[in-house]
This record gives C-alpha cells, structure tokens and sequence, in this order.
C-alpha cells in the first residue's frame, strides 16, 4: 500500500508526496489485521510527509504569485539539494538557498540540466575553504594610578563557514588565540563541537555544517595588556562650556589596521551639545543624532609613526534643552 499525502497551500498548485512505509508494514501489522483498517495518519512517515511539504511552501512561493516552466527551473536544483535520492536531509529554506545558489561547475551551471543525486551542490568555486572568523570585545577600565591595576577581559567568538565536500573532521587549533590575547580559561563550545587538550595545546573538533555558525564562545579574564592606553582630561569654563583633551596609544602588538575605529565621548546631565570648536591629529568628529556625544571617526589606520593620536576641542552645552 503506498499512501498518498497532498498539500493545497498555494493557488491552483497541490503538493503531492509518496512516503515509503513498506518496512513499517513488515513489523507492526499482524497477518490477521487488513491493511485498510491501520491507523495511517498514526505513522511518523505520514506525518513527517506533511511537514515537508510545508517546508517546501516558502520555496516555492520564492519564485513569485505567477509560476511558469521558466520559473521553475531552479526548483529542481533545489529539491536535489533538499531530498537527494528523494530523502530529505535539509528542508531549511536559508540552507537550501545558499547551497542550492554555489555554483555546480567552474563555470556557473545551466539550472534547466538536473544535478546528479549524490553530488547536488560543491565547494565554492570548486575549491574546499574554511572561513573561520574570531569576534572579540575587549571590557577595560584605566585608572592610571600604581596602587590600582587595571581592569581587562576580553570575550569572544569564533564563527565558521565550512565549503568541504563529505563530512569530514575538522579541527581548530586556539594556540594562536592565546599567544595574541591570553590564556583562555572558560570555552563554551557548540554541542557538536568536541574540546580537546594535549601538549598545552586546546583543540576544537568538529564536522561542518551546512551553514555558518558559532564554534564557541571563550572568556579571556586577564590578558596582559589594554589594546590602547588613553589619557582624558575635562576642564570647565563659563558660559556652560567645557574645555577637553583625549589623546591615545595604539599597543605596539596591536595590528595598525581596522574596519573602521570610532571613539564615542557622551556627555550626561548637561543637556544638549550647542556646538563643538576643535581639532583632531586624524579623522573627522560630528554630533550625535540627539546631540548628547561627540563622534570621532579615526578611519582604518593610525597614520602617526608614534602610534598616537589626539582630539582637542572646546564644547558649549545647552541645559534648557533636556535630552
């Protein structure tokens, strides 16, 4: 008997699915009980069935309120992305786009020529590549005086993005995360991913994923030195003005290049800013949107051999204006 499971979701298109439950009927229907009296919607397969069908709504719907042949083209790559051999391994729509989008060949591929089952999608651009990517956001306190140390920590992640043709164990050495922030001491990896320890030397393995994700996040609570050291000093005039200098340091083993450095200063229970006379070494400053900050954009380098950079400027407040 081979049940048949239909889903009207979209106008004028059913979608029509045949599970398999032979094996289901091999072992729990007895000789004596007839086939038509089996409770089929008791069955995970049928259930399972519906739900795939519903997982295949938002792609179809992916091409547009008008469906044509012409349209439909990538669907089929799609589908042997999604059920390759007709069983389904990934029904996530983000996933089957991404996968079903990397080209099939070198030379991109003609969606209308169906992909093979046992090979629907291949690494990006025909090469294996992993992109691991770290984040970390330093906390830190400077006090300047010798009696009181310094406050530091540092919390990350890494995040990985895996193109690998079969499933293969990956492993990723944090050596180089030590050497270059501290001694990592908390790890709270993903629940595939596995942490070893040997040699002094802590390791993440792990098989990749279809899609990117987060490897693990780490504490680092006492790393030996602040990124940048700063001084700031705040001096007050009449006329609800006040007079400040910033200036700072770059860490010599802080690599002198970024996606963009930015240096906030706010101002609390003044009121608004009025206005800002000053001068910078690097960068241009602005306001804020509600006037409460100075913004001080510094670009992607630190152009000064000495690594240091500095904004002066005299700010007048408006405290009749409230933020």
């Amino acid at each position: 008997m081979w049940p048949v499971v239909y889903l009207k979701r979209l106008s004028g298109i059913y979608l029509v699915a045949i599970p398999l439950i032979e094996s289901v009927f091999n072992n729990d229907i007895s000789q004596d009980q007839p086939i038509h009296q089996f409770p089929l919607i008791n069955l995970p397969f049928i259930t399972a069935t519906v739900q795939l069908l519903h997982d295949l709504v938002p792609i179809i719907e992916s091409y547009g309120p008008k469906l044509t042949p012409q349209s439909f083209l990538p669907f089929n790559s799609m589908l042997s992305v999604a059920m390759p051999f007709g069983k389904p391994i990934e029904t996530s729509f983000s996933n089957i786009n991404l996968l079903s989008t990397v080209p099939f060949g070198s030379n991109g591929e003609d969606l209308a020529i169906k992909r093979p089952s046992w090979f629907p999608y291949i690494s990006k651009g025909g090469r294996a590549s992993i992109e691991l990517t770290i984040k970390e956001t330093v906390n830190a306190v400077q006090y300047d005086k010798p009696k009181i140390s310094d406050f530091l920590q540092i919390r990350g992640q890494i995040t990985a993005k895996v193109y690998l043709d079969g499933f293969p164990e990956i492993t990723v050495l944090m050596n180089d995360i030590e050497k270059q922030s501290g001694n990592i001491s908390l790890v709270f990896p993903h629940p595939s991913v596995n942490i070893t320890e040997s040699n002094n030397s802590r390791k993440l393995v792990f098989n990749p994923s279809t899609e990117e994700f987060v490897l693990c996040r780490y504490v680092i609570p006492d790393a030996d030195k602040l990124p940048m050291r700063g001084f700031y000093q705040m001096r007050e005039l009449q006329n609800n003005s006040v007079a400040l200098l910033l200036q700072m340091k770059l860490e010599e083993s802080v690599k002198n290049e970024f996606e963009y450095c930015r240096v906030i200063l706010p101002f609390f229970n003044r009121g608004v800013i009025a206005n800002v006379v000053g001068a910078s070494t690097i960068g241009e400053y602005t306001q804020s949107e509600d006037k409460s900050s100075i913004l001080w954009d510094i670009g992607t380098k630190w152009t000064s051999r000495n690594r240091e950079v500095a904004f002066k400027s005299t700010v007048t407040f408006n405290p009749s204006v409230p933020l």
